[in-house]
């Protein structure tokens, strides 16, 4: 049984036999809706399901051939779908509540899992019995049984690393046909970037005046902060309409948790996975609410250029770092929201270990990012942007093709380690040309990266007054008073004051206590 709900920004098309959602580029040619449906039915018959990893896109299929289901989704997961098997056979849907009964009850080490990283890895959710399709992965259903092939593979050997004669002219290429390929698909729509103070969404913004996009519309969002000037100056300078959308002024004392609307969102940002993000759900309603962009927009968030250039080599890890040490890095980065027990470290670290097995002679760090853009990048950024499709939007994710992922999968280490390329790729050969490259450039330096680290390690030991105060002053999204509410129904719920860590953990200590209030004891 097959029940598909989710049709907010793009649509499920179907025929008798294959089911697809999302876009995809046939060389340069953008395929979407009818036109992508018939794109993949000619493909899947004349080419194995394996093949499916080739395919240009952002999507996730269901195919039924003769006696055996397919389900595969891209490397990005942003078409997230789940299945469960029953008596009566496999049950699937775009959303886990769909395949809920009384008999189901909640997997707790996903549920431990959830609190300290915000997503549940791997094929989990937080329902025990029911699964979710992996980034990249393929899996076939069958009368007998499951079997699961991951098509999308980040990890790299020493031998795949590529050397170039100029780096930055190759790179240059690559984003520029990556791009290409993006405008292509915006022909009649109206582009709307969410405009930061950071490099990806100005590279974004500078394609975007490049190609002929002056219909372009920018928005910028939160508290005033010195991001805002940044981005404004941007758009100015390219000639686009910007928008600042101040939350200070708009939240107006809101309580979110009385709201529709925010009820019918958050279920669907999370879907018993990820953390639902709430940075530009405010801004979206207004720019939807006020008529300030049309129906025909396409949001085209910066996920995640810094990331394939480089961010992780300072903040998270170091390019030396050996196979046998990453699961103990990764249980160390990335599940830091919640105090974890010796126990739940434990099992935490072994269930990572199960899910970077094959070692080979892959690099270390290659083995880390693999494993960051399956579940952290998958499941906690890029699903971010269901924002956009909630409010019925379409997006494109640039950074994400297909040929432009493969030349930083295989890019020395050297030239990823404090993201020296990517950042002056970007300066030299597009942020020059429109003179964005700013004296006072808030893309940190490696020393401000570990500068900040120690700073984070400083404020772990500091008491919760102090702590409070230093995270509301970096607080340009304005959580702290979008969170306010759901803070307090928790302690009134638990009957007593919980620590005060970060806005992130009241959100998925939130989110946790309306799905298994049985399990408010155990925070």
């Amino acid at each position: 049984m097959i029940n598909l709900i989710h049709n907010n920004g793009f649509k499920w098309y179907h025929d008798n036999y294959l089911w697809v959602k999302g876009y995809a580029y046939a060389g340069n040619v953008f395929k979407s809706g009818s036109i992508l449906l018939k794109y993949l039915n000619e493909f899947l018959k004349t080419h194995k399901p394996d093949d499916l990893k080739n395919v240009n896109g952002i999507f996730s299929l269901i195919y039924q051939h003769k006696s055996v289901l397919y389900i595969y989704s891209d490397k990005s997961r942003f078409f997230p779908v789940f299945y469960r098997l029953t008596d009566q056979g496999y049950f699937i849907s775009d959303d886990p509540e769909q395949l809920t009964n009384d008999k189901v009850q909640p997997d707790k080490s996903a549920y431990i899992e959830f609190k300290a990283a915000g997503i549940v890895t791997g094929n989990r959710t937080l329902y025990r019995n029911i699964f979710q399709v992996q980034a990249g992965e393929l899996l076939q259903l069958k009368e007998n049984g499951i079997e699961s092939k991951i098509l999308f593979s980040y990890k790299t050997t020493r031998k795949e690393i590529q050397t170039y004669d100029d780096s930055e002219l190759e790179m240059y290429r690559y984003l520029n046909n990556a791009f290409e390929k993006s405008g292509n698909s915006l022909t009649g729509k109206t582009p709307v970037l969410p405009l930061s103070g950071g490099f990806d969404s100005r590279l974004i913004a500078c394609k975007l005046k490049e190609l002929g996009f002056d219909n372009t519309i920018c928005f910028t969002y939160g508290r005033q902060n010195k991001e805002v000037k940044v981005s404004e100056t941007v758009a100015k300078k390219l000639g686009f309409k910007w928008h600042f959308i101040d939350y200070e002024k708009e939240f107006n004392n809101r309580n979110l948790l009385e709201e529709t609307q925010f009820l019918n969102y958050f279920p669907l940002a999370s879907r018993a996975v990820s953390m639902f993000y709430l940075q530009e759900y405010l801004a979206v309603e207004k720019l939807k609410k006020n008529g300030m962009i049309p129906e025909n927009s396409v949001f085209l968030p910066g996920h995640s250029g810094d990331l394939l250039g480089g961010s992780q080599f300072v903040k998270v890890f170091s390019s030396k770092i050996k196979p046998d040490n990453v699961a103990a890095g990764i249980l160390k980065t990335k599940f830091f929201l919640y105090p974890l027990k010796k126990q739940e470290k434990i099992e935490i670290k072994e269930s990572v270990k199960t899910q970077i097995t094959e070692f080979d002679d892959y690099l270390g760090y290659s083995i880390l990012e693999d494993w960051d853009i399956k579940e952290k990048i998958a499941k906690f950024i890029i699903n971010s942007s269901q924002v956009f499709v909630f409010f019925g939007y379409e997006v494109r994710f640039p950074f994400w093709d297909n040929e432009l992922v493969e030349f930083f999968r295989t890019l020395s280490p050297l030239y990823k380690s404090g993201m020296k390329l990517y950042n002056n790729c970007l300066r030299s050969r597009y942020f020059n040309r429109y003179q964005l490259n700013f004296e006072k450039e808030l893309h940190p330096s490696n020393r401000q990266l570990k500068l900040q680290s120690l700073k984070n390690l400083i404020k772990s030991f500091l008491p919760g007054g102090y702590k409070k105060k230093l995270i509301f002053r970096s607080d340009w999204p304005y959580y702290s008073k979008m969170t306010e509410t759901m803070f307090k129904e928790l302690n009134n719920d638990l009957k007593r004051v919980l620590p005060y860590e970060n806005y992130n953990s009241i959100i998925i200590n939130w989110y946790l206590k309306e799905m298994f209030p049985e399990y408010l004891q155990d925070f």
